[in-house]
Formats: structure tokens, C-alpha cells, sequence
């Protein structure tokens, strides 16, 4: 396992997409990105391999709205079923702990294709159906993790569709648990990848086309993670989430002034 924090450059690329939303180590230092304006609201973005270059993105995105306190945590061949190789339960809590966020945005899931171990020690293949009741326990207790210590919205970044068939499965199954879990979580979006990042949502591609009927590629060669371009895309759907969201909050403290 590898965990990053990180902070690079990323030239900003814009197209037009639509979003589809349905309402194990301390970081060595913090990432802050440096707005035109400041905006105090704090924004952690977290999570696994495919967030490195994700979350870079999103943190440049954010800093040209104004956005300050951006922290990025990610380690690299974590997900929620490997719990020994990091405890996402405990490393969020410390992480809220340490950063007090108001947004948090997390992509997790790809590295859970896997036997899951409940805390009794028992073993529950993937294809079981026990499998899927004990994920979606487990992304509660992030989103339980999140609420109780104070974050007022979570973005959770769905995986996004991938080359490898068998893996393809998993992404299809894990999905269906995130936006299911997501429906009870008011102050939680889900983030649907795979119809901003797929011609055919549930079905892999290299590339997407543009308004002049060129092709932008938007995965990397491994057919798992995102590129560069696939990334700010990506990125900036999000940054358009969360900044929605913010003007609400905003339009409501300014209905609730006497």
C-alpha cells in the first residue's frame, strides 16, 4: 500500500457534460491550493489510486473558484473490503479530526473485488449475496463516519466503467450500493461516472467525442484509471456540484438574516 499527499499543476480543460447526481498512516502534510478569493469553506478529497490525478484536478479546479482549504489524502490499493491494509473507518475519522471539512469528496471501490472478513472473522466470497450487505454496512459507517463529525455534504465519486469484464461486474454491483446507501443520506450526491466517462453508460471506453467530432481520450492504458483529460473532467462536473451546493447555502443564511 501507498499513501499520497500530494499537490501538482494541472491546465484546465473545459467540456460540456452532464452529471448525474442522486440525492493506514497520518497525512505527512496538507495540500492547499491558493484562490483568486479566498473561501473558507474546507473541501477534503480523498481516496484511492484513481483519486491521485482526480483529486489534483479538483483541487486546481476549486482554487480558480476560490476555494482555500483543500487537503487531498489518498492511498493506493485501499477500498473498504482490505480494512487491515487501511482502516478507512478510523483513517476518516482522524482525517475529519484533523482537517474540520464542511465537503468531502471520496472515490473508493475498484481494489474491493475481493473475499470480504467480517469482524467475526468469517470469510464471505464476492459472488455471495452476504458480500453485498456487508459492503454496504461498511460505506454506511463512512457516511455515519462523515455526518457525525459535522460534514455538510459528501460527494461520492462512483467508479467509473472499466476494460476488465469480471472487474466490469464489480463496478455494476458496488454502484448499485453506493447510489442505494446514498438515498439516505440527505447531505450526500453520488457522483455517477460511468454517464459522464462512458459513450454508454456500463460499457468501457477509451474515449469520448466533442462538439466538433473529435476524440478526446479520457482513460489511462491500463483501462482503469482516468488521464489527465479524463480527470479535469471529471474534476470539473464536481467542482460544479459542490459550488451549486455552496450557493444554496449561501442563498439560505442570506433568507435566514433579519
Amino acid at each position: 500500500m501507498k499513501i499520497m499527499i500530494r499537490k501538482m499543476a494541472f491546465a484546465g480543460l473545459t467540456i460540456a457534460l452532464s452529471l448525474t447526481l442522486v440525492s493506514a498512516a497520518q497525512p505527512k502534510a496538507l495540500s492547499s491550493a491558493t484562490p483568486p478569493a479566498d473561501n473558507p469553506t474546507g473541501i477534503l478529497i480523498c481516496g484511492d489510486s484513481l483519486m491521485k490525478i482526480l483529486g489534483i484536478a479538483l483541487e486546481r479546479d476549486l482554487a480558480r473558484r476560490g476555494y482555500s482549504r483543500i487537503t487531498i489524502f489518498t492511498s493506493i490499493g485501499s477500498g473498504l473490503v482490505r480494512l487491515d491494509v487501511l482502516n478507512w473507518h478510523d483513517q476518516l475519522r482522524s482525517l475529519i479530526e484533523r482537517v474540520t471539512p464542511e465537503v468531502v469528496v471520496i472515490h473508493i471501490g475498484p481494489n474491493d473485488n475481493q473475499p470480504i472478513k467480517t469482524a467475526d472473522g468469517a470469510i464471505i466470497q464476492q459472488d455471495a449475496p452476504e458480500w453485498a450487505g456487508e459492503y454496504l454496512q461498511r460505506v454506511k459507517t463512512c457516511l455515519d463516519i462523515m455526518r457525525g463529525g459535522g460534514v455538510k455534504l459528501v460527494v461520492w465519486v462512483g467508479v467509473p466503467d472499466m476494460r476488465d469484464p469480471k472487474l466490469q461486474a464489480h463496478v455494476d454491483r458496488i454502484s448499485r450500493i453506493f447510489r442505494s446507501v446514498i438515498l439516505d443520506y440527505p447531505s450526500a450526491q453520488y457522483c455517477d461516472t460511468q454517464r459522464i466517462l462512458s459513450r454508454e453508460p456500463g460499457k468501457f471506453t477509451m474515449y469520448l467525442m466533442d462538439h466538433d467530432g473529435r476524440p478526446i481520450y479520457v482513460r489511462g492504458s491500463d483501462g482503469m484509471h482516468l488521464n489527465r483529460a479524463g480527470s479535469e473532467m471529471l474534476a470539473h462536473e464536481v467542482a460544479d456540484a459542490i459550488e451549486k451546493w455552496q450557493c444554496l447555502q449561501n442563498d439560505s443564511s442570506d433568507h435566514e438574516t433579519p
